[in-house]
């Protein structure tokens, strides 16, 4: 996905383009070419489409500086849900107010399934955050190229809503981020990265710090 001028998040398919749900996205130098810096009000919808309408089997990454106060509590980086009350959802946000990260799944099979954190990412540097979870529900967040914590998730069925829609900076069900969170550089796959993989695009890319 691209971060350009205007209120278009493009992706590299042009299929799932996002929009901004309001005025007051400022396009700022990112860690590689330009990011975007969201205030409290704003964040990105993608619609449910392919390629971005993904939920298991796969890896999610992107670059992060953001200096992540207490207050909202749980604002998502993206989340990926069918609706609030739905059990077919995922979200990568703050967790409670702290500058760890928190990834949670809702599923036919558990309601707030997660895990958080050991790194402190969100704490106004750059970071490279990547997820990936597999079919069965195996989990491993990696910062900076690293692996940092790993989840175990009961899928259950009908989990990937084919309605489902991705929301990044923001809600569904969230907070938005905070003023001066600056997002850049982020992918999704619809496969599992290797550890390799991760580290290697990180190695690539942390030559803008």
């Amino acid at each position: 996905m691209l971060f350009r001028s205007g209120a278009i998040l493009k992706d590299h398919f042009n299929t799932s383009n996002g929009t901004s749900s309001s005025t007051g996205l400022s396009y700022v130098a990112g860690l590689l070419g330009q990011g975007v810096s969201f205030n409290s009000n704003t964040y990105f919808s993608v619609p449910a489409t392919a390629p971005a309408n993904v939920c298991t089997t796969m890896t999610w990454m992107t670059w992060v500086k953001w200096n992540a106060p207490a207050s909202p509590t749980y604002a998502n980086l993206i989340s990926n849900w069918n609706s609030c009350a739905s059990d077919a959802s995922w979200n990568v946000n703050q967790a409670g107010g702290s500058k760890k990260l928190e990834i949670t799944f809702n599923t036919s099979a558990g309601a707030n399934q997660y895990f958080s954190s050991v790194g402190a990412p969100l704490n106004g540097n750059w970071h490279h955050i990547a997820l990936t979870v597999t079919a069965a529900g195996a989990a491993i967040l990696y910062i900076d190229g690293v692996q940092d914590a790993t989840g175990s998730f009961s899928i259950g069925t009908g989990f990937c809503s084919p309605s489902a829609t991705m929301n990044i900076g923001g809600p569904q069900c969230g907070s938005p981020l905070g003023s001066g969170a600056i997002l850049d550089e982020m992918a999704i796959w619809n496969t599992v990265l290797t550890a390799t993989e991760v580290q290697t695009i990180y190695n690539r890319q942390k030559g803008g710090l």
